[in-house]
């Protein structure tokens, strides 16, 4: 305002031009910007040749001339006369309003001046608050300045401050400051004219508003309005000054090459146009008003601003197909529209989002006033993968089937159930439970780092599970045991996985490294199962490759059997107890102290000494042959010893002797054996087959006592049915008596012999009858004749076989006989 009241202060009056006879002093009219208006005058000398030509000039320029002096005024405040020249018909109008040119010989009567004010009108934002005062009143009572607004035809407000307030449905405003005495103002009801009843009105002063829409300029955005005003030439200056928040933010002499930039965070802001004839200093005031110092200020035009929040929008990333996301807006005002460059569709004033395409793309919500928007990446991420599809490998990296390529995405890949991805789809080679998942991840996108996880619907896979088994293990090294446990090499420990042992050739299987006890054969393997991975139960073989060891055999053996239980025989095999039957294992039986061994308890018949041991050999076990030997600890019993003696002697055949020795015939050689002969019927034995020389009665056995056979001595003697020989006799008689020694012949007395000498087991005996009868008596008959006498050694007492007076062999039959005669006595 402080311009406008500048520009009425300094209004110019022009002097009359010398070559005029008389010119009046200049009155000034009002006129509103676009007015027609009419200024004409009376008195002139308007006769012939005179006439009155009226000249609008502007600006010095002239505008128009005319002989009613009728006139438009411009459409902007300008420096502006009307004159009336009252001239003869040779005048011909100035160029201009400073330069007047005449004929020579035809003067002008009169230049009347009037100086026409062109009103700056006031702009208001529609709705807006305004103050508006003029100077220079007459407020000397009783006169008092009331201020007046009408609005479309209607008396909106008056009051002495000349602050009001637009109504906000105001099509057509004018301002008006009464100078008055007091009288009744009113609206006109036509054009917005004003009604001053009753006293005096000393002056009406009026001024035109303009209804401007507010400069909408969003939070951080640029002005770039331009003004225009009645003076711009030197020394004026235009700058224009943009206030917010109470602070000058910025100026400009030239908006459009060089906006002026609302600050993000502005809430209120006024922008100004300031044509001054420079310097001036410019101060924010109070209420976002500008404050203009120095060098008289030409004008000052505000324009109200609406200062758009700046939306912020929050987007949400989303899965192809899958639910809804809604995006939303805060700081903006709400009733804006919202867009997307694609993915889906979007309702444009709800911001729900319907996804249907993978990709990046862009969300912008643009405010209903303003135009002022913010725009996000977000990202529409693929349908959620499939489980991968995988298979338990040995020993070996596990491959997932590679994701389909989705533009604008990474596939990747994890082993760990989601703790640690990768853009590999071929896991560690680690034995152990790999879990594994796949997911889609954003390559960049706008402000979306690469790297972006998708929301939980579709952020990965469902998981799978494979394991990585460790390589089979080796064979197992094994050995055969002694009726206890098979103790296997403990397998190393892998994490994630439970080390079993079979020791049925698979179909069975253990934790325990340790055997049954059992005697019998074990085909062992080894392997590792899963301890339980995901969606793999605990116990899961590994695939064939690696599902087990080879198979290593071992025989837990029987503990050896006992010494065997025989006895001697004769010339009868011997049969040892059968061993008990153990399943996979064959009894064996070696009577040769295992030199050799065969499946049957029954001995060779020979007879000898037979050192017998039993064992028991393995059957076909695996790798290991039928017949395998247990270790050394069971290989075999302890050795037992029997001996199969050769049947009995026969009976020794023997004849008497006569005072020699009886040699019995030797037995037969039998190897391991000692041929024994005995003389006294078995009481004792030796090995000569010559009794003694003794005479008497000899029973005679014989038989044969081993040799030394292990445990059994030198001279064991055969069982009972085959200890000895039957007992054959035999006799040593004496030799013959020597021919009896008799005396004289006798005379009818009998002949006494001498009697034989005593020998033990023999009775003597005497024949005189050349031994056809014998008796013990060595004296004979008394009967007469010739008597041949003999003498004899029989047997006293049975001897066996042989009967008592059994006589001797020939050679010692009975003694060479002897003659005597028993004479007959005669009387």
């Amino acid at each position: 305002m402080k311009g406008i009241q500048s520009h009425l202060s300094k209004l110019i009056t022009v002097i009359a031009v010398v070559l005029c006879v008389a010119r009046s002093e200049a009155q000034t009219i009002t006129v509103l910007p676009g007015q027609v208006f009419s200024s004409t005058v009376s008195g002139g000398n308007t006769i012939s040749p005179y006439t009155v030509t009226y000249v609008f000039v502007c600006n010095n320029t002239v505008q128009s001339s005319n002989s009613t002096g009728t006139f438009t005024a411009p459409s902007v405040p300008q420096d502006c006369h009307v004159y009336a020249v009252n001239h003869d018909n040779s005048w011909a109008s100035p160029a201009n309003g400073s330069v007047w040119s005449y004929p020579a010989t035809n003067q002008c009567a009169t230049v009347i001046e009037r100086i026409v004010q062109v009103l700056e009108c006031i702009e208001v934002c529609a709705g807006g608050t305004f103050t508006q005062k003029v100077l220079n009143a007459n407020t000397t009572a009783p006169y008092l300045v009331t201020y007046v607004l009408i609005c479309d035809n209607v008396l909106a407000g008056q009051n002495t401050t000349g602050t009001f307030t637009l109504p906000a449905a105001a099509t057509s405003c004018k301002y008006f400051a009464v100078n008055h005495d007091g009288s009744t103002i009113s609206a006109s009801g036509t054009a917005n004219g004003i009604n001053v009843v009753g006293g005096t009105c000393h002056s009406l002063i009026e001024r035109c508003i303009t209804i401007v829409p507010p400069i909408v300029a969003c939070q951080g955005g640029s002005v770039t309005n331009t003004v225009s005003f009645a003076n711009t030439a030197a020394p004026y200056v235009l700058q224009y000054v943009l206030v917010c928040d109470n602070s000058i933010v910025g100026s400009t002499s030239n908006p459009a090459t060089n906006p002026l930039n609302v600050p993000l965070n502005a809430t209120s802001c006024i922008y100004y146009a300031v044509n001054s004839q420079g310097p001036v200093s410019l101060t924010a005031g109070i209420g976002n008003q500008l404050n203009v110092t120095g060098t008289s200020c030409y004008s000052l035009l505000a324009r109200c601003m609406t200062v758009v929040p700046v939306p912020v929008i929050t987007v949400a990333n989303s899965c192809a197909g899958g639910s809804t996301a809604t995006f939303t807006q805060t700081g903006g005002p709400s009733g804006g529209t919202w867009t997307v460059s694609g993915g889906g569709t979007i309702g444009a004033t709800t911001g729900v989002f319907t996804p249907t395409t993978a990709g990046c793309f862009t969300a912008t919500y643009t405010t209903p006033t303003g135009n002022c928007s913010d725009t996000k990446s977000f990202v529409v991420f693929p349908a959620a993968p499939a489980a991968p599809v995988v298979s338990n490998t040995c020993n070996t990296a596990i491959t997932v089937p590679a994701l389909t390529a989705v533009t604008g995405f990474t596939a990747q890949y994890s082993f760990d159930n989601g703790s640690t991805w990768g853009t590999s789809p071929v896991s560690p080679t680690t034995p152990g439970c790999y879990t594994i998942k796949t997911r889609y991840v954003t390559n960049a996108c706008g402000t979306i780092l690469a790297g972006t996880v998708a929301p939980a619907a579709c952020a990965e896979s469902v998981a799978s599970n494979a394991v990585i088994f460790p390589a089979a293990p080796a064979a197992p090294v094994v050995s055969n045991t002694c009726n206890t446990a098979i103790t296997v090499p403990v397998l190393a420990a892998v994490t994630g996985f439970t080390a079993q042992y079979s020791f049925d050739d698979g179909t069975s299987w253990g934790t325990s490294n340790v055997s049954p006890t059992t005697p019998g054969c074990y085909t062992i393997r080894t392997r590792y199962v899963t301890t339980g991975c995901g969606t793999i139960p605990a116990n899961t073989v590994a695939p064939v490759a690696c599902a087990q060891s080879v198979a290593s055999n071992a025989v837990i053996f029987p503990t050896a059997p006992s010494a065997p239980v025989v006895s001697n025989t004769c010339n009868t095999a011997i049969t040892v107890p059968a061993l008990t039957a153990v399943t996979g294992f064959t009894a064996q039986y070696s009577f040769d102290n295992g030199s050799t061994w065969g499946t049957s308890p029954v001995s060779p018949t020979t007879p000898g000494c037979y050192t017998i041991k039993t064992r028991y050999v393995a059957n076909a076990c695996g790798t290991i042959l039928a017949g395998t030997v247990a270790p050394a600890a069971c290989a075999e019993s302890v050795a037992s010893n029997a001996v199969i003696f050769p049947a009995a002697p026969a009976a020794p055949v023997v004849s008497n002797t006569c005072n020699t020795a009886i040699t019995v015939p030797a037995l037969t050689a039998v190897t391991g054996f000692t041929a024994q002969y005995s003389f006294d019927n078995g009481s004792t034995w030796g090995t000569s087959p010559v009794s003694p020389t003794t005479l008497g009665c000899y029973t005679i056995k014989t038989r044969y006592v081993t040799n030394a056979c292990g445990t059994i001595l030198a001279g064991t003697v055969a069982p009972a049915a085959c200890s000895e020989s039957v007992a054959s006799n035999a006799v040593i008689f004496p030799a013959a008596p020597a021919a009896p020694v008799l005396g004289t012949n006798t005379c009818n007395t009998a002949i006494v012999v001498p009697t034989v000498p005593s020998v033990p087991g023999f009775t003597a005996q005497y024949s005189f009858n050349n031994g056809s009868t014998w008796g013990t008596s060595a004296t004979s008959s008394t009967t007469p004749g010739c008597y041949t006498i003999k003498t004899r050694y029989v047997t006293a007492a049975t001897c066996g076989t042989i009967i008592a007076g059994t006589t001797a062999p020939a050679a010692c039959a009975e003694s060479v006989a002897s003659n005597a005669v028993i004479f007959l006595r005669l009387l």
